[in-house]
């Protein structure tokens, strides 16, 4: 379900059509979601944003700003297909919960307190959007050269932060762009070390995990 002002009429359809084909190629590689995902565009600031969220509903906020200001976000085709393709992964992840958390959430609703995957670093939150929003678009940051910059950068200076260093309020250069190239480039790591299908296997043991830590 797309919201949208008059004058965004033309990404709003656009968005509808990027929506379906993001959820299908998802669908194939993660569950669905439960229920209907609301889309909200809105143009009402001059930065380059989006935003998911799995509570009270499955809902995704994008600003219909493009990426010119953002130098890491400057390989795409469609910016609009490319920000529903990450913001869209992280309602498939962070909707995902198995075992005593889907019970909890059958019986108090969707309760953020009850959903693992809210609990998860954002390393491993952003990362993961990082990689499908590549792998399932052919662009996006894994397919331009400044995540594997900023990681060969901090090679070259012995500096490679640790996991529990990695997080979107870092006081640390690439500050909160660490948890985006760090992230995205270990699940790369893995995908081509380990196969495609290690990435949902991942994603579904942690989702049941009993305690998210």
């Amino acid at each position: 379900r797309i919201v949208f002002t008059p004058p965004l009429e033309d990404q709003a359809r656009r968005a509808a059509v990027n929506a379906e084909r993001a959820y299908a190629a998802l669908a194939r590689e993660l569950v669905p979601p439960r229920g209907r995902i609301d889309v909200v565009l809105t143009d009402n600031v001059d930065f380059t944003n989006g935003s998911a969220t799995p509570f009270p509903t499955n809902r995704i906020l994008l600003y219909a700003h493009p990426p010119i200001d953002v130098q890491t976000l400057r390989f795409y085709g469609d910016w609009n297909a490319l920000v529903i393709q990450h913001e869209l992964t992280h309602i498939f992840h962070l909707d995902r919960a198995r075992g005593w958390w889907r019970v909890a959430q059958d019986i108090f609703g969707r309760n953020p307190l009850f959903m693992p995957n809210l609990y998860t670093p954002a390393w491993m939150t952003e990362g993961l959007a990082v990689y499908y929003e590549s792998r399932l678009t052919g662009f996006g940051r894994l397919a331009g050269t400044a995540h594997t910059t900023i990681a060969d950068a901090a090679a070259r200076d012995s500096a490679l932060p640790r996991l529990d260093e990695v997080n979107l309020t870092s006081p640390v250069w690439p500050q909160g762009e660490g948890a985006y190239a760090y992230g995205s480039l270990l699940f790369e790591y893995l995908s081509r070390t380990r196969g495609d299908s290690t990435i949902p296997k991942f994603i579904e043991q942690a989702s049941g995990q009993p305690v998210p830590f």
